[in-house]
């Protein structure tokens, strides 16, 4: 499974990495992270490469999560909106976009580790709706 995280936050990113690799054990299907600290970056590697999951941050200097998603081609990845924020509006945007998921980034390693868990379990099943971690 190919899964990539798009985040400026260096920390964010290196925290995901860790996370990942924690995780690698717990799936029988190997885990490929990439991660991109730019949106057109992303939109360049999407064209030659196919990922199961998008970890999107909402949140980044040249385009936000939501516009990046509109930028997207038509494709089967897993989109999910990445933000610090609880805010209800965001998330309700989120279900009105078809996005298939938002979590917010938790300052407790264990939390994050779980909502990532939770989000990779689910796509291995095929049991994908909304998923909104808070």
């Amino acid at each position: 499974m190919k899964i990539i995280i798009i985040d400026d936050n260096k920390n964010d990113l290196i925290i995901f990495e860790e996370i990942i690799n924690d995780l690698k054990y717990e799936f029988i299907e190997d885990i490929d992270l990439t991660y991109c600290t730019n949106p057109t970056d992303f939109l360049e590697r999407i064209k030659i490469n196919e990922y199961a999951i998008a970890f999107i941050d909402i949140n980044m200097p040249q385009l936000n999560g939501f516009e990046l998603v509109n930028l997207m081609p038509k494709s089967n990845i897993i989109k999910i909106i990445n933000s610090t924020s609880k805010y209800t509006k965001n998330v309700e945007f989120a279900k009105e976009i078809k996005l298939n998921g938002y979590i917010v980034k938790s300052f407790n390693y264990e939390e994050s580790k779980n909502s990532i868990r939770n989000i990779i379990s689910t796509v291995l099943d095929k049991n994908i709706k909304f998923l909104q971690i808070l």
